[in-house]
Order: C-alpha cells, then sequence, then structure tokens
C-alpha cells in the first residue's frame, strides 16, 4: 500500500530511475559491441570515427538547450542516450 502511494506522489522520480537504467544497459551493450567491432574495424578507424560522432551529437545537444521549445526534454535526453551508445561503442578500453 505504502509503494503503491508513493508511486503516484513522485511520478518523475522513477522517470528518472529508468532513464538510469536504460544509459546503464546501454553502455554495457556498447562495451560488449565495442570488442567486435575491434577486430573487424581496428581500433583507430573506431575512435576517430566515435570522436566525430561524438561530436555532431555533442553539438546537436548544445543547439536544443539554446533554442526555446516545450518539448526540448525528451529530445534532449534521447540525444544524450544516443551518445551514451557511441561513446561506449567506440571507446578503447
Amino acid at each position: 500500500m505504502v509503494v503503491a502511494h508513493s508511486c503516484r506522489s513522485e511520478p518523475g522520480k522513477w522517470r528518472f530511475l529508468r532513464f538510469t537504467l536504460i544509459q546503464y544497459g546501454l553502455g554495457a551493450f556498447g562495451t560488449m559491441l565495442s570488442w567486435a567491432a575491434m577486430t573487424y574495424i581496428g581500433r583507430r578507424t573506431l575512435y576517430l570515427s566515435g570522436m566525430g560522432i561524438s561530436f555532431i551529437l555533442l553539438l546537436s545537444i548544445g543547439c536544443i538547450s539554446v533554442t526555446a521549445s516545450a518539448s526540448k526534454g525528451s529530445s534532449w535526453g534521447s540525444i544524450v542516450l544516443a551518445f551514451i551508445l557511441v561513446y561506449n561503442c567506440t571507446s578503447c578500453r
């Protein structure tokens, strides 16, 4: 009874928890994908392409944050998740 009441009183808390779980899942998936991609693409190509894609994603996050829009949060969050996937897919470990 208490758990159901707290879920209704704080819906934003659970949304951020889901976002965090998705973030960690994408990070783990990206790391495993980078292990496989390293053998086919190569370390330098993977690293440089990841830096280029990350630059484009971070630039788009900055442009979205400057504009005044009502639906800024959902687009910003999805680009951050894409950045996390690209970073973990292309970072050399």
